[in-house]
């Protein structure tokens, strides 16, 4: 199993800690105490802290995308039903289905980034590369390589249910009915979200390479 897999397993097992870091990844307690540090520094970046507890309050992943004759549904992993999506909107079930594993997994990434940054920096030994991480990045990259679209939640309520709708030419067009209002702040803005995630990315990643060029 990937030190990335362990790291995601321990996150969402709320049990992060040195020791546990240093059994998992077989790593030198200056590296666990890193690693651990980064963490409790909001993944390497307090900036983006909204970012986490919307999906930290969002009903948890994996989401997935049923297609049926009725409409297009979100489910959660326990058969819930998420959201039902406007058919003129279809495309977006993917990308909000996915972005509620990529977008955790996503800063995780970035977490992994830092703390080899970091230990680098302060001439720490680490197995490098912890992980390798391009080709996760490579995957968001492409995936995510949409025209962002500026989506508000409408506060009107229906039953209970919330509204999710896009901006479109001046005019209100419903996206989803959303059951939870914790879900449709998710939803709202997961694609802004991981576009910002990703930028972030994409710009630790080059630093570390200028960084590890240098030390070599």
């Amino acid at each position: 199993m990937s030190s990335f897999i362990h790291l995601n397993k321990l996150l969402d097992a709320k049990e992060l800690t040195v020791n546990n870091i240093k059994a998992n990844l077989k790593i030198n307690p200056i590296a666990a105490y890193l690693l651990y540090s980064a963490w409790l520094n909001q993944y390497g970046d307090k900036n983006l802290k909204q970012i986490d507890l919307r999906y930290k309050r969002a009903t948890k992943g994996p989401w997935e995308v049923k297609d049926t004759n009725d409409g297009v549904y979100i489910y959660s992993e326990k058969n819930m039903i998420i959201a039902e999506l406007n058919e003129y909107f279809r495309d977006y079930a993917s990308f909000i289905a996915r972005s509620r594993t990529d977008l955790p997994n996503a800063r995780l990434i970035q977490f992994i980034l830092q703390l080899q940054y970091s230990a680098i920096q302060e001439k720490q030994r680490l197995p490098h590369p912890l992980v390798d991480v391009s080709k996760h990045i490579e995957h968001f990259q492409t995936f995510y390589n949409v025209e962002p679209k500026k989506m508000f939640i409408n506060n009107s309520r229906q039953a209970g249910v919330a509204g999710v709708y896009v901006h479109d030419n001046n005019k209100e067009l419903f996206i989803a009915e959303v059951y939870r209002k914790k879900d449709a702040d998710f939803i709202l803005y997961a694609l802004h979200d991981m576009l910002s995630v990703l930028e972030k990315l994409v710009l630790l990643q080059k630093q570390l390479t200028n960084l590890i060029r240098q030390a070599e």
